[in-house]
């Protein structure tokens, strides 16, 4: 039914548990979960949860990002990224929507990408290009 990437990018198929402690790059085309602690960059084609207990210290990228434990790094998403109440994230933020919970805590800064914002952009040195001519 679904492409073979769609179908991986949608599946759970790499589980970082608690107590488990990885350090370097890690790349996967499915999603991921993370209820452990992870020190190096995450690549991920599909979803990024970190659970209450897991914690990354680097840079993270996904397709959407879902943080109930905490991440140190730059976090980017091609879709969302959702902080938790539990969550935190301490880092800059690159997504399309951005949602944080009431208790969730984010120190940083955030950037909205995507087709609107492009256009938003566009429209505004238009409007400026009209002002001055």
């Amino acid at each position: 039914m679904f492409p073979k990437s769609e179908k991986r990018k949608d599946t759970v198929d790499t589980v970082i548990g608690s107590g488990t402690v990885l350090e370097g790059t890690i790349q996967t085309e499915a999603s991921i979960r993370v209820d452990g602690k992870i020190k190096g960059d995450v690549v991920c084609q599909g979803d990024l949860t970190v659970g209450k207990d897991g914690h990354i210290e680097a840079n993270v990228r996904g397709r959407n990002v879902i943080i109930a434990g905490s991440i140190t790094g730059n976090v980017e998403a091609q879709g969302k990224i959702h902080i938790e109440a539990s969550g935190t994230l301490i880092g800059n933020a690159e997504m399309k929507t951005f949602i944080v919970d009431e208790g969730a805590t984010f120190k940083g800064e955030s950037k909205m990408k995507g087709e609107k914002g492009e256009e938003k952009k566009k429209s505004e040195q238009q409007m400026e290009k009209k002002k001055t001519s």
